[in-house]
């Protein structure tokens, strides 16, 4: 096995796995006043994802905070940190709504091991063109 040490290394499966499902993926978009690492919409339906290497209770309260734009919300972890989030969380996210997805380290496979519930605390609705327009997180130049 080949660990992540990036979070910025999850991006690309986990984007390229919504692409796949007809998903328009953007990353780093501001939902709230919190950024998303990956927004997806596909017709009427918001997806986010909030990507880490290992902390899952801040994911948690981050993935909870996006449920309140979005339809569906997943954490996304290395699948070698996964059994140890769901031996800490997997009643909360079942509770909660959130799916969880593991990236196999070797062949950046996803899998799907909590399925997403539809937010029950949404209150607002995002459009694609505001998802487009909206500004990511500014990185610094050097």
């Amino acid at each position: 096995m080949h660990p992540f040490y990036l979070e910025a290394e999850l991006i690309h499966p986990v984007k390229t796995y919504f692409q796949h499902q007809g998903y328009r993926v953007y990353e780093e978009q501001r939902l709230g006043f919190r950024i998303a690492d990956i927004v997806g919409i596909k017709k009427n339906t918001v997806i986010a994802v909030e990507l880490k290497l290992r902390d899952y209770k801040t994911a948690l309260a981050q993935a909870k905070t996006y449920q309140l734009a979005a339809d569906y919300v997943f954490l996304a972890f290395p699948l070698m940190q996964c059994p140890r989030v769901l031996r800490k969380c997997e009643h909360i996210l079942h509770k909660e709504g959130i799916g969880l997805l593991g990236v196999h380290e070797e062949t950046c496979e996803i899998r799907e091991l909590i399925k997403a519930m539809v937010s029950q605390r949404k209150m607002t609705s995002l459009t694609q063109k505001e998802l487009h327009l909206s500004s990511p997180k500014k990185k610094p130049w050097f």
